[in-house]
This record gives C-alpha cells, structure tokens and sequence, in this order.
C-alpha cells in the first residue's frame, strides 16, 4: 500500500474533535433510537429513511428518493424478475444525493446502509456510516469542490436493504440501474462500520491465518478492504487518504475466494465491472457484538469516528479533484 499508515500515538484530541465527536454521536442515537431497521420492520426502515432525508434536506442539498420492490433471479438464472405477489415482498428506498461535477465525467459513489438485522439497532452496523455519510455530505455542501477542478461526478447514497441478502440489497438495485443507463462509475467506496476500536492486543482478528502476520494485533486502525480486480483504485484511495489522515490505516487486496472483501454494498458495482471496496473497522473480526442486540451507541469511541471521517473527507477531495501540472 502506498504512504505509510499513521503509526505514531494520536494527537491529543482538540476542542474540533470533540465537536464533530458529539455531531457523530447525536447522529447515531437519532438513527439507533428508531429501533431495529430490518427487513421486517418496515415502519422504523421508513422512518429512518425519512429522517436521513430531512437531516439532507436542511442542508439544501437535492435528494432523489429511490423506492423500489426487490428482484429476485427468474428460474433459469438469466435476469431479474418481480415476485408473484409483489406485497410478499418490502418496499426499499435508497436516497441519492448527487453533488456535481463534469455532465460528461464517471461517477465517484460514496455510499453507507441504514437498515439492520433483525433485534439489533446497528449503532456500528452501519449507523455509524449513515453517521459519517451525513457529516461529508454536511461538509461538502458548505466547502463543494470547484467544479473546474472536478474529474469525477460525486455522488452520495444512503441505501436501504443491505441486510436482506444479495439479491435484495438496494445498491443492488442502484447499480444496475447506473449500468442500464449507461453510466460509467469511477469507483464505489462503501462506508462500512466505522465506530469500533479498541487498543487492547489480541482484539483484532482476520478472515485468514496467513494474514494474521501482516495486520496489528490491537483493533485501533481503520482498514480498506476489496478484491483484486479493484487493486489499484484501493491503493490510489488508501494513499489520498494516508496524505492527511491523523488515524492508522491498514489496507487489504485479497482474492474474491475470500468472501469477505464482498460483504457490503461495493459488491454490486465490482459485479458491473467497476472498482470498490469498502471502509470498514472490519467487524466481526473485531467488534463482538455485530449482529447483536449490544450493537448500541454507547460501544462506539465518536472521537476515533470523527478522525476517520476527517480522513475520508480529505480522501474524497484528492480523488475527486484534477491534478494540477
């Protein structure tokens, strides 16, 4: 990976980092306190959904809301095709907030996923991108990138149904609808669980054996995680970031036979043949209580989170901007 990761003890933390931690953490209580938002509890999905769209709305930005019911694969595997009884299955929204850019450019999606799975408010899972999300769009609304120096169209997506398995997922749906429409996408960045860490050694684990050597023993870095084919937009990301970022980083290019560089909802853009990865604390193979009912907001360090999303923000704007000769 290129840059070196910010290996040195953090900087103490400034009256801003407590700010923007406290901004963080109001966040991911108004989302948790709206209860489990699964499959099957379409009433606190539709009112998270409505009320990411307002917290967008009072920074002026547009949104496009985008509901639909999920497709399932026809018999024969060659498409996609509306159930029977389109009632048997929930109605998603995804809200898409485009921020400009060249008419012409690909686009750069930058994406977390509100819903959660059954009996668990998802404080980490994923509030804390929505948490994230919000601020960068927040951010970038009030400071936009010049668009003469734009090479990408930057678009933020807050998307429903990421817990409802592959077939469902509303990135899924947005995604296809990109490629059928002939959009090109620079790369897809999935905000993934970003709250969790912890200094204690021996916390952090890895989907495989052979990389434990190569990764902290202690789960206190964030880590950027895809595939192979998607290599090369990982590195140049994991760089931008690296370059002002006050927060360890790691990064992690692995084979698509380890399943878990495509366990969130950069998979469906990899699956168009464009690049993606996601952002992530890497979950369950440090936090113990994904997927649980104590995945609540008094688990996450906000302090930790608002340094990664400094970093994010600062990551976003190298990307998106024109080299300067």
């Amino acid at each position: 990976m290129p840059g070196e990761s910010y290996g040195q003890s953090l900087e103490p933390w400034s009256a801003d980092d407590h700010a923007l931690g406290t901004t963080l953490e109001a966040s991911v209580r108004s989302l948790t306190a709206l209860g489990p938002r699964s499959t099957l509890d379409e009433d606190a999905r539709a009112a998270a959904g409505a009320w990411i769209l307002q917290q967008l709305q009072v920074l002026g930005l547009v949104v496009v809301a985008e509901t639909f019911v999920p497709a399932i694969p026809d018999e024969q595997g060659l498409g996609h095709a509306l159930l029977e009884s389109p009632g048997s299955e929930p109605v998603f929204t995804n809200y898409i907030v485009p921020l400009g850019g060249p008419a012409d450019a690909p686009l750069l999606v930058l994406s977390a996923h509100y819903d959660t799975v059954p009996g668990s408010v998802g404080a980490d899972d994923d509030a804390s991108g929505v948490a994230a999300l919000l601020e960068l769009a927040a951010r970038l609304a009030s400071d936009p990138i010049p668009a003469s120096k734009q090479r990408y169209r930057l678009e933020l997506c807050f998307f429903d149904g990421e817990e409802a398995g592959y077939e469902r997922m509303g990135s899924g749906h947005h995604a296809r609808k990109l490629a059928s429409e002939g959009k090109q996408v620079a790369g897809a960045i999935s905000l993934e669980m970003l709250g969790y860490f912890t200094e204690a050694p021996g916390t952090q684990d890895s989907p495989s054996a052979l990389l434990g050597p190569f990764y902290p023993s202690a789960g206190n870095f964030i880590a950027f995680v895809g595939s192979e084919a998607s290599g090369d937009f990982i590195r140049e990301s994991i760089g931008a970031f690296r370059t002002g970022a006050r927060f360890p980083s790691e990064g992690l290019v692995a084979p698509d036979s380890i399943l878990d560089v495509r366990r969130s909802d950069h998979v469906h853009f990899v699956d168009q043949g464009w690049p993606g990865f996601m952002v992530t604390d890497t979950a369950n193979f440090r936090n113990p209580h994904y997927h649980r009912s104590t995945d609540t907001p008094d688990q996450l360090d906000y302090l930790a989170l608002g340094r990664v999303t400094r970093g994010i923000e600062g990551m976003i704007r190298v990307l998106a901007t024109k080299t300067t000769p």
